[in-house]
């Protein structure tokens, strides 16, 4: 399942991939935003995920790809964001934000 921001336009931007078995699937986030050549955007929403969650941003094997990982190196555990909920949404809040900056809209 994926958790999507859809602009006005219709362009998707995902902010949560989630596996059926509850574990975290960041792959889909970096792929918009690397379409309009901003890797550096996906990349800091993770780093601040990796902070919510006590893990860590490694490199994907693409170029200008990053993964979210728990602090053992496992895919992360929905439930981990979940109990810092607040803390989540603020982050998706900067994450569309700095989307919505360089792409030129407001969020709404």
């Amino acid at each position: 399942m994926s958790l999507r921001w859809i602009r006005p336009d219709e362009r998707r931007y995902t902010i949560m991939g989630i596996m059926t078995e509850g574990r975290l699937n960041t792959r889909p986030i970096n792929w918009p935003a690397n379409t309009i050549g901003r890797t550096e955007l996906p990349h800091a929403y993770l780093e601040e995920m990796a902070v919510i969650i006590g893990g860590y941003v490694k490199p994907n094997a693409n170029p200008g790809e990053y993964g979210l990982k728990a602090a053992d190196g496992s895919e992360p555990e929905l439930a981990l964001l979940l109990a810092k909920a607040e803390d989540w949404l603020a982050a998706i809040g900067r994450y569309q934000g700095a989307l919505c900056k360089v792409i030129g809209e407001s969020v709404g």
